[in-house]
This record gives structure tokens, sequence and C-alpha cells, in this order.
């Protein structure tokens, strides 16, 4: 198993940098390379047998299929033919300046290969024996390739197993709070790794796991509970901001405020509420909830924090989707942002950081709406500022 090691931790990039890539590209992969040691793609295959990355079973949400075949938009990846998925764009869903296409498995591990950064497939299909001739004829090609398999579905990794018996493999989304040591042991006989569903891991869970045997790994996009994981003994991390994790290597301080702990504290001209997230849509990109502002043309969302330390910056995590609208930004009643567009066809994270560096102390952000929309706020982070901060 040390094969999955490049060095300390272990760094799974989920769907590539897909933080500030559109998720499942060549773009995202490439991002993703200088910060993982692998990146985990899903795997999924057309109605002419040829292997695609793509998470979801219908292609709504990250391409433009609605607009490229609007009769079928809701229908499932695997009735398209890989030439019918070569005309859709994966990108601009994200970014309208990131038109890109929908990448086959074969041209994600030959951008790889020539990389340290390894290959994690995770399969969102049964049709592994296609999986398995691809992997075989792609590490004959390149013998020195790093490439894991795994699945949500314990028996898919089993099978996996069997077929590629000198391959990594691992079983993916467990449960932190439910699994028992029994169901441990299971995976044990064919696993190598199991990656949990949770921000924050714990030190018993971490042993339970490796008296079992395989390496224990868990998904958050927080900093702050990468380290606390690490400090408990998991192996590693998979996240869509895997740059984060090389930055806290490097010894920044951050501190992370979820918004919808903001509800209690921050005034608004307009109606504001928790709001339930959805990793399926994107949507809440950390932890499980979010903060939804409703706002007329005018109305602000303000909410107070506090830098606890000097040359401090400010980030803010917003959510770009369709009833989004447009806002500026002031900070302590100053100008810092304006035109800020938060409108997109689908759910995507927009990370915005304001470059101020902030005295220690109390200091009040506030959005105002330029045009109509929902606010949907994911967190608030403050970071020791970089040296390129006035």
């Amino acid at each position: 198993m040390e094969s999955l090691r490049r060095r300390g931790k272990i760094t799974f990039a989920h769907r590539g940098l897909c933080g500030r890539q559109p998720e499942n590209t060549l773009p995202s992969l490439a991002a993703a390379i200088p910060y993982a040691d692998y990146c985990e793609i899903d795997i999924r295959v057309t109605a002419d047998d040829q292997l695609v990355l793509m998470h979801d079973a219908t292609l709504r949400r990250t391409t433009d299929v609605a607009g490229v075949f609007p009769e079928r938009a809701d229908d499932p990846v695997s009735t398209f033919t890989l030439a019918e998925l070569r005309r859709l764009d994966a990108g601009r869903w994200f970014d309208p300046g990131a038109a890109t296409g929908i990448p086959t498995l074969r041209e994600a591990l030959e951008l790889l290969a020539g990389s340290h950064c390894g290959a994690l497939l995770e399969l969102k299909t049964d049709s592994m024996n296609l999986v398995a001739a691809e992997l075989t004829r792609h590490l004959a090609d390149h013998p020195e390739a790093r490439v894991a398999a795994a699945s949500v579905v314990p028996a898919r990794s089993a099978e996996l197993r069997r077929l590629l018996p000198k391959s990594i493999i691992g079983v993916l989304f467990l449960d932190a709070g439910t699994i028992t040591d029994a169901e441990i042991a299971g995976y044990a006989e064919y696993a190598d790794f199991l990656c949990f569903r949770t921000d924050r891991i714990t030190a018993p869970l971490v042993d339970r796991v490796h008296r079992a045997g395989p390496l224990i790994m868990h998904n958050t996009n927080t900093r702050a509970w990468m380290d606390e994981g690490a400090r408990a003994g998991a192996d590693g991390t998979m996240t869509d901001w895997p740059d984060r994790r090389e930055e806290s290597h490097l010894g920044f301080a951050e501190l992370i405020i979820e918004a919808e702990s903001l509800l209690g504290v921050a005034r608004t001209s307009g109606p504001a509420s928790r709001r339930r997230g959805d990793h399926g849509l994107g949507f809440k990109f950390s932890g499980r909830s979010g903060l939804a502002v409703e706002l007329a043309l005018g109305d602000w969302f303000e909410f107070p924090f506090i830098a606890d330390q000097g040359r401090t910056a400010l980030r803010c995590d917003l959510v770009r989707h369709p009833a989004g609208g447009v806002i500026s930004a002031d900070l302590d009643d100053a100008p810092i942002a304006s035109g800020l567009d938060l409108r997109g066809p689908s759910p995507s994270q927009r990370e915005i950081e304001f470059t101020q560096a902030l005295a220690a102390g109390p200091h009040r952000l506030r959005l105002t709406a330029t045009t109509p929309g929902t606010l949907l706020l994911d967190r608030l982070s403050l970071r020791h500022a970089r040296s390129t901060v006035p």
C-alpha cells in the first residue's frame, strides 16, 4: 500500500481541482497535478461502450445538453454515443470562459501518466470488464503509472479486486457513525483503503480501521479539518480543494466560519434562512448547510466578524446558481467590489478574495443586490495574509 503514497499524507483531488475548474475535465485534472497524489475521476459508459468522465447519471447539471439535445436532456449518459457527447460543452456551466469537452478515460489517463499524479477511478457503472481492460492496456503502455479504483458500492470494489488483483482498491462514501467492526473486517478482505463521507475524523475510528489493515481517508473541503484528521491519524483526504492541503503544509493560519452560523448575528433587509445543502447539485461545498438570503434590488446582507490578528485576508465562498443575482460588497462601509455576478445555469462555487489586509479587531461585510436574486453563502474564511497583500 506504500505505492499509494507520494509524500506524507495522501491527497485525493475530488474530480480534479473541482473547486476552481469544471469537475471531471482535463483542465480540472491538470490544475490538480501540482497538489494531489491522485485525481479521483468518475467513470461511466456510453451507448457504444466508451468510458468517459461524468459524475451524474444524466448530463443536465454539468453540460449544455439541454441546448444541444433538448428532448434528451434528462436521458442517462449511457444512452448517448461518444460522438454525441463530443458535441457537448462540460465547462461553461462552471464558468462562461471555461469551455471544454467531456474527456474519455483514456484521455484522462494519458494526461496523468506524464506526471507524478495517479488516477483513482470511481466506477459509476457495472461494466467493470471494460474498465479492467482499459486499465490493463494503460499499464502495459505505462508501467510506472499509478492507478487505483474504488466504488461506493462495496460489491463493485470486491469485483475490482478479482479483476485487478495487483491494483489498489478502495471503498468510498462510508458512514463513520454507523460502520461496525465486522463491516470494516469484511472490507479489509479486498480493500486497501476506506474513505468516509465526513469532514471530521476521530482517532478511535482511525484505530479501528488500521487494526483491520486498510488505510483511512475522509472527505472535507475545510483545511482546518484536514489538519484535524491528520492529527487523529487519518492517512489522507479527498477534497475539491487539494491546493488547501498543500497550503496547510506551508503553515498558513486560517479560520473558516460556516455561513449558516452567521444567521443569528447577521443583519439583512431581505429574509434569510438556513438552507440544507445537496452535494449532488454542488451546494453545499463545505459542510451540509448554507445561508440563503432573498434580495430585491437594493437589499443588503451584512454580518460582523472579528479578525484575531493583523494582516488578515478575507474570502467569501458564494454560490453561482440560476436564481442568483449581481451584488456589490462593502467592508466597514468602504466599497471593495462591484458587479459580482452570481448567476449561472447550474450551482457552482464562486470564491471571492478581498485582498485588503485587515487590522485585528471587529469588521463588517455588507453584500448589496444590484439585481434581484437569491444569495447563497457557503462560508467566510479569514487567513493570515500573504506577503503580496499590502
